[in-house]
């Protein structure tokens, strides 16, 4: 353990966010700490003592970026990773096609048209069918003169 009435411990963080050395400091001969600041917008600690000492460090991660930091299973938002889980996501199926290039950055999407064999997507005359919410109706059935 590291401390004690008169003497704090510091401790030396390396680039990882690992504890490399530990020590303490006296802050205290015999007289009491008077107050205690944090600035959490500075990350500045403020320790005075009743003898006049005043000791100041900053506790914060400002040398750090999340390149020092091990993710483990709570992965950090990249667009790449957004970009290959959406191409996970998706899936190519009958009449419908998925194009993902991960250097440009695009998913692409296509569909089949229609065919007398292939269920693809079909274009419709509109003097002729009504389309409503999906559903097909013919406006005018003409079986023609026989």
């Amino acid at each position: 353990t590291y401390g004690s009435a008169t003497r704090i411990p510091i401790l030396s963080i390396d680039r990882y966010g690992r504890v490399d050395s530990a020590g303490s400091v006296e802050i205290s001969t015999g007289n009491d700490i008077s107050n205690i600041i944090y600035d959490s917008a500075t990350g500045a600690l403020t320790i005075n003592t009743a003898n006049g000492s005043t000791f100041i460090d900053s506790i914060n991660l400002n040398p750090f970026t999340t390149n020092d930091l091990i993710e483990g299973s709570n992965l950090y938002y990249t667009d790449e990773r957004v970009d290959d889980r959406v191409n996970n996501l998706l899936l190519a199926g009958e009449a419908i096609g998925l194009t993902y290039n991960d250097s440009a950055g695009t998913l692409q999407m296509s569909v089949e048209l229609a065919t007398a064999t292939n269920p693809g997507a079909a274009s419709f005359d509109s003097s002729q069918f009504a389309i409503t919410a999906g559903a097909v109706a013919l406006n005018l059935v003409d079986g023609g003169s026989y």
